[in-house]
C-alpha cells in the first residue's frame, strides 16, 4: 500500500519536524516528534490531499508582475516548508502555479519590492487573478 510505508530516519535528539510528500502524487503530511537519545520514536503522519492553483499577478493598472514571490500561508505548516514546497515565483507574464493543501480556504501571500499582499483562495478556485496595490 502506497501510504503504509515505514522508514527509519536518523534524527537528532530533541523536537523534529517531519514533512512527507510526494506532493506530485496529491498528498502532503506534517508532524512533529520528540526524539530521546538511544530510543526509537514512532510517528504516524496524517496525510492531507493537495491541489494545484494557478493564476496571474497584476498591478492596479492590469500589468503583469514578474518575479513576485507567491507562497502559501497556513498556520499548521512551518514557514520553510511553505516556501520550499508550496511557493513559487511569477514568470515574465505574471503567471504562477502552486500546489496547496486541499483545505476549505487557503491564503497565499504575494511579495514584491513594493510590499506584501494576502489573497484568499477558496476550495473551488483553480485559476485566480491577484491584484496588488
Amino acid at each position: 500500500d502506497l501510504w503504509n510505508l515505514s522508514q527509519a530516519l536518523p534524527l537528532p535528539t530533541g523536537r523534529n519536524a517531519i514533512h512527507v510528500g510526494p506532493i506530485g502524487l496529491g498528498h502532503y503530511g506534517y508532524a512533529e516528534v520528540d526524539v530521546v537519545e538511544g530510543e526509537t520514536a514512532r510517528l504516524q503522519v496524517p496525510m492531507t490531499p493537495t491541489r494545484r492553483v494557478h493564476g496571474v499577478v497584476r498591478d492596479q493598472q492590469g500589468r503583469a508582475v514578474s518575479g513576485a514571490t507567491v507562497e502559501l500561508v497556513e498556520p499548521g505548516i512551518p514557514e520553510p516548508c511553505r516556501r520550499d514546497w508550496f511557493g513559487g515565483t511569477t514568470d515574465r507574464t505574471g503567471a504562477f502555479e502552486l500546489v496547496v493543501p486541499d483545505l476549505a480556504r487557503t491564503i497565499v501571500v504575494v511579495r514584491t519590492a513594493q510590499g506584501t499582499t494576502e489573497h484568499k483562495v477558496a476550495a473551488t478556485d483553480v485559476a485566480v487573478e491577484i491584484r496588488i496595490p
